[in-house]
């Protein structure tokens, strides 16, 4: 907890009303800053801070508010609870202030008896509590968020991986059938057929009906295998 005053008595009377504060079993430990500028500092050594007490006029009628803005907006510290405490309620209007500012509650130092700045502390850390729990919450979902899309991800990869070795190794039997296995067979359809051809179709040296099937057969083969050539091509 983050005390900010430019009053040594205000430290003083925090730290009596604060000796022995206990918060979920542990002690509740003060920090003190005397300025603005100085409270500004140790936020940022200190981004842990629950809660600031913090007084408007300081430096200036208008630094605790200032300090407001740059915790906010500068430091980009949306979760610490601040607790406006001024002994200048005319300079600081309540509602316009609760409105303009985001701040967490807005009490006058003559009404924070050691009860009510008892009960203004606990309530809170405790709502600080409920916030960083949410905070954790929400990361842990964004992490398994992102761990499940690096999963699907990986799986597409190795997917992909497969596809790419199997497409390798079509492209390998194409490639076969292609360049060797069709041009033999080619070949060989082509032998049958010239030797059909080049015996007479009528008598005893007409070519037998096993001779003619065989060259249909080759022909046969060569069509079905340029129906697989063209779908290994395709795939």
């Amino acid at each position: 907890m983050l005390v900010v005053d430019d009053e040594e008595d205000i430290h003083s009377v925090t730290s009596l009303m604060m000796l022995d504060l206990y918060y979920n079993s542990r002690p509740v430990q003060l920090l003190h800053a005397y300025s603005a500028s100085e409270a500004l500092s140790l936020l940022k050594s200190n981004p842990e801070v629950a809660l600031i007490l913090l007084d408007v006029v300081m430096e200036s009628e208008h630094a605790g508010l200032e300090l407001v803005h740059h915790i906010r907006s500068d430091l980009c510290y949306r979760n610490v609870r601040i607790v406006l405490r001024t002994g200048h309620p005319g300079l600081a209007p309540e509602r316009s202030v609760m409105l303009e500012y985001d701040i967490d509650d807005y009490r006058a130092k003559t009404e924070l008896t050691s009860d009510r700045m008892f009960s203004t502390v606990i309530s809170s850390l405790r709502t600080f509590d409920k916030i960083m729990a949410y905070v954790r919450e929400r990361e842990a979902r964004e992490k398994a968020d992102q761990a499940a899309a690096a999963q699907r991800a990986a799986m597409a990869a190795l997917e992909k991986r497969k596809a790419d070795e199997r497409r390798v190794e079509l492209d390998a039997i194409a490639q076969h059938l292609e360049y060797t296995l069709l041009p033999n067979i080619l070949d060989a359809a082509e032998q049958a057929r010239l030797l059909c051809a080049s015996v007479p179709s009528e008598g005893p040296a007409a070519p037998t009906a096993h001779i003619l099937t065989i060259g249909e057969t080759w022909e046969k083969v060569c069509e079905a295998l340029n129906e697989l050539l063209e779908t290994l091509r395709d795939y």
